[in-house]
């Protein structure tokens, strides 16, 4: 009897592997910064960046910080703290051995057995930190092959239908449209008066 339930318990935690999670706290970090990291840690860490653009996601705006090596570190503008790491160096290796042009079986190894997940039309291995469930680390992966092509690091919400949105406490906030940080075209008013109509 304890013996089909355990069998079941795996079958069960084998369909629902899309997600899984992680002990090694390290896996969620870049060349030391972390989510939840200041503007200061980050350029103490890697350097200043090279520019900065600014998207809004799902009624919150990110500032992405641009580095030589593609690599993007993007913060919630509003409690400037990282939320997002994008890794574009190609050379990068993690704590764990893991790096651009590894095997699905290397990666499951490492990680843990996870399912194929389509995000925005491309393919990843998502892992949750155990500590942080708010955490995930997305290890991108060729459509063709499945090897590694690219890592990201976000506590933005994953969802399968619409790619990557902010936190649900973002979701339920509020955007003040007199707060320069979140000021965006399409909350402006245009001055119609002296534009000329046909009558």
């Amino acid at each position: 009897m304890l013996k089909k339930i355990i069998i079941l318990v795996c079958l069960l935690l084998t369909l629902s592997g899309t997600v899984l999670a992680m002990r090694n706290d390290a896996s969620f970090s870049y060349k030391g910064i972390k989510l939840g990291d200041d503007y200061q840690s980050m350029t103490e860490k890697i350097g200043n960046p090279r520019f900065d653009l600014s998207k809004l996601i799902a009624g919150t705006m990110v500032t992405y910080y641009m580095y030589k090596d593609d690599t993007k570190i993007g913060f919630d503008t509003i409690h400037n703290q990282v939320v997002d790491i994008q890794i574009g160096d190609k050379n990068y290796v993690d704590v764990n051995g893991i790096k651009i042009g590894a095997t699905p079986y290397k990666m499951q190894k490492v990680y843990g057995k996870s399912t194929r997940t389509m995000l925005g039309g491309k393919l990843f291995y998502i892992y949750v930190n155990e500590k942080d469930k708010q955490e995930k680390l997305l290890l991108q992966l060729d459509p063709d092959e499945g090897y590694l092509t690219g890592f990201r690091i976000t506590n933005l919400i994953v969802d399968e239908k619409s790619d990557i949105k902010t936190s649900d406490a973002d979701l339920d906030q509020s955007v003040n449209p007199n707060d320069v940080n979140t000021i965006y075209m399409g909350s402006k008013d245009i001055d119609t008066s002296r534009v000329k109509t046909n009558q």
